[in-house]
Parts: structure tokens; sequence; C-alpha cells
């Protein structure tokens, strides 16, 4: 019984560190937990831009400095991906655009449930897998995630956002499901959905 409580007490603890990193306590539980598993975030959008050319989504706006595990998006609409091309991710801050991954690579017809994501460096385009077929994606660098990681330091004073970036038609139309895992490397960073 007494095992009991102190377990619940633990969580108590934990839950009233967790729900703003920013508030963290270093060094706490929670700090602890946060730092190996990392946070994961998700947000939602329509690519539907009513006019052809380059298109570019604010996807998550990060604050301090935080690593990066995953970046991800799977396509929860496909009413038009006829042409939906270009796509990769960059790290911007209002005036310099650093690439997360290389520009190029093609989404055009995808299925329902196929998957863009992030792997390997940024000298490497975005992997997407077209849920046509069974499709199989690895790293080959022993990481248990699809990329190894890497820091985001944002602008000091400024909000800096995480893009998807891509190319259509007028009658593109689709919608993804973008995620993020993450951790703070510094008290004070976060990420929130744009």
């Amino acid at each position: 019984m007494g095992g009991d409580s102190g377990f619940a007490n633990l969580i108590t603890a934990m839950n009233a560190e967790a729900p703003l990193p920013a508030d963290m306590v270093t060094n706490s539980p929670y700090c602890q937990w946060h730092r190996g598993l990392g946070d994961v975030l998700y947000t939602t959008k329509t690519i539907n831009p009513g006019g052809a050319g380059a298109q570019t989504f604010d996807l998550f706006t990060i604050s301090g400095v935080v690593e990066l595990h995953d970046l991800w998006g799977v396509f929860d609409d496909v009413t038009d991906v006829t042409t939906l091309s270009g796509c990769w991710f960059d790290w911007w801050d209002g005036t310099n655009s650093v690439p997360l991954t290389l520009n190029g690579v093609g989404c055009s017809g995808a299925a329902m449930h196929s998957s863009i994501h992030k792997l390997e460096d940024a000298t490497q385009s975005a992997t997407f897998l077209n849920a046509s077929q069974a499709r199989f994606s690895e790293n080959d660098n022993g990481n248990k995630r699809a990329f190894q990681g890497g820091l985001l330091v944002s602008k000091y004073g400024t909000d800096t956002k995480i893009r998807f970036r891509c190319t259509t038609d007028a009658s593109t139309d689709c919608q993804i499901r973008f995620g993020v895992v993450w951790n703070c490397r510094h008290v004070g960073g976060t990420v929130v959905a744009s």
C-alpha cells in the first residue's frame, strides 16, 4: 500500500511540472524524462493554395535552444495531389533560411497515409514513402530514430519557425499532419504549433 502512495506522489509531482517545459525545474524527474524521450507535437496543414507555384507553410514556432529528433508529415487527405513537387523543410528566423533537408522531393500522386520525413542530414532530400504500396525506410546511422538529430538555435529575441515548402498547381488540395519530436537543451526552450 505504501508503494502505491509513493508512486502516486511521484506522478502528482511530475504532473505539477509537466505542462510547460519553459517552467521545468532543471534536473527534476520530469526534466530527466523529457531529455530522454522528447516531446511529440503535431500540426495539420491544408495544402490548398488556390494558385500555382512555390508555397510555404509555417509548422512549428521555436524559441531558445532545442534538440530536434524527428520531423515528418502524413497525408490525411489526398483530394488532388497531381502536382506537389519540390518538397522540403527549412528553419526560418524571418530573414535567414537554413535548410533542414535538401530542396526537391516530389510527393505528386501521394496516396492516403503517404509519408514525407527528414532522414539523414541537411544535405539530403526528405524521404517520400508513397502508400500506394508497402514501403520501408530505415536509417543507417545506428540511431533509434529516423535521423540522428540536431540542435536548433533560435535567433535571439525572435520566434524561429520550422517550415514546409513545396510547389503546387492551382488544383492542389490535400492535407498533411506534421509531427516533430524534440526536447529542450536550455531552460526556456519551447516548441509550439504554428
